[in-house]
C-alpha cells in the first residue's frame, strides 16, 4: 500500500533531479553535429550494464562491526548523447537495477562480535553528465541517482548485545526504502561499450515517512538543480571546464547530504539514525 501510494512521487523527483537542461537550454539552439554520428541526436538507445564493487556498511550506534560486502549488479535502461558544441556531449541515462550483496563476494570474512548477511537490492535510477567528446571517445564524469529497496537478511557470528540486535530487527529480512548516489567516470568507445568507475554512497531508511522525507530530501534536490544551472551557465564561458566541475559540485553535495543523514536520516528534522554504507564499483556498459 506504502509503495502504491508514494512510487509515482518518487519517480518523477527523480526524473526531475536528474534530468539536465536541454542542448536548447545550454547553447541557445540545437548544435548540428559535423564531427559526430547524427543518428545518435535525441535517440534513446538500449543499455546494459554489469558492475561489481566491495560496499562497507555502518551503523552510528551499532557497537559491533558490520563486514563489507561484495556487490554483483546489472543495470538496464536507455540512454542519449547530445552534442553541446563540437568538444562537449551531453549524456543521460535513465535505467532499473538489481544488486545481490553478500560477504563471500568480498575479500573479508565474518569474526566474532562482527555482523554480516547478505542482501538483494531493486531500484530505479538517473545518470548524467557532460562529458568530452574528441572524435568517437566520450571521457564522461558522471553523477546518479538511486530509489532502492533493499531486502537484508543479516548473520551473527557471536550473539550481539540487546542494543544492536534491536537496531538490527529495523532492518531483518524486511524491505526498507533508500537513496544512493554515484559519483565516477565512463570512458566510452566507439558508440557502444564503456568503462565504468565510480564511487557509491547511500543509506536505508529505518522507517519511511513520507513527509519528513520529502522535507528532508526536497533540500537536497533544490541544492542539485541550482548546481546545474550553475554548470550549464558554465557551457560557453568556460566549456572545457564543465563537465569536470558538474561532478564534482554535484557529487560533493550530495556526499555532504550523506554526511548529514548518518546521524539523522531526516535531516534536519529530528529522526533515527539509518544504516548506510560506501565504496568503489567497476563496471562494463553496452548500448545498442
Amino acid at each position: 500500500m506504502t509503495f502504491s501510494r508514494h512510487c509515482c512521487t518518487r519517480l518523477i523527483l527523480l526524473c526531475a533531479l536528474a534530468g539536465g537542461p536541454s542542448v536548447e537550454a545550454q547553447t541557445g539552439s540545437a548544435y548540428d553535429p559535423t564531427r559526430m554520428e547524427r543518428a545518435l541526436k535525441g535517440q534513446y538507445h538500449l543499455t546494459i550494464e554489469a558492475d561489481y564493487g566491495v560496499l562497507s556498511p555502518a551503523h552510528r550506534t551499532l557497537s559491533a562491526e558490520l563486514v563489507p560486502v561484495g556487490v554483483l549488479e546489472a543495470r538496464w535502461g536507455v540512454s542519449q548523447i547530445q552534442p553541446v558544441n563540437p568538444s562537449i556531449g551531453w549524456f543521460e541515462e535513465r535505467f532499473v537495477t538489481g544488486s545481490l550483496m553478500d560477504p563471500r563476494y568480498a575479500p573479508a570474512h565474518l569474526r566474532s562480535g562482527e555482523i554480516g548477511g547478505s542482501a538483494w537490492q531493486l531500484g530505479v535510477g538517473v545518470r548524467d553528465g557532460y562529458g568530452y567528446w574528441p572524435g568517437k571517445v566520450l571521457i564522461l564524469p558522471y553523477f546518479l541517482w538511486t530509489f532502492d529497496w533493499t531486502k537484508w537478511s543479516p548473520e551473527y557470528a557471536a550473539p550481539v548485545s540487546g542494543a544492536d540486535s534491536s537496531i538490527i530487527d529495523r532492518y531483518d529480512r524486511r524491505v526498507n526504502f533508500g537513496l544512493a548516489a554515484e559519483a565516477g567516470l565512463s570512458l566510452q568507445v566507439g558508440w557502444n561499450v564503456a568503462l565504468v568507475a565510480g564511487y557509491d554512497f547511500g543509506f536505508l531508511y529505518t522507517r519511511y515517512v513520507f513527509p519528513q522525507w520529502l522535507a528532508s530530501f526536497g533540500l537536497a534536490a533544490t541544492t542539485q538543480g541550482v548546481l546545474g544551472l550553475i554548470t550549464a551557465g558554465l557551457l560557453k564561458d568556460a566549456p572545457g571546464l564543465a563537465p569536470l566541475l558538474n561532478v564534482l559540485l554535484k557529487g560533493g553535495a550530495a556526499y555532504g547530504y550523506y554526511l548529514l543523514v548518518r546521524d539523522n536520516q531526516y535531516w534536519p528534522i529530528p529522526s533515527e539514525t539509518p544504516l548506510t554504507y560506501q565504496g568503489f564499483k567497476l563496471g562494463v556498459n553496452v548500448r545498442f
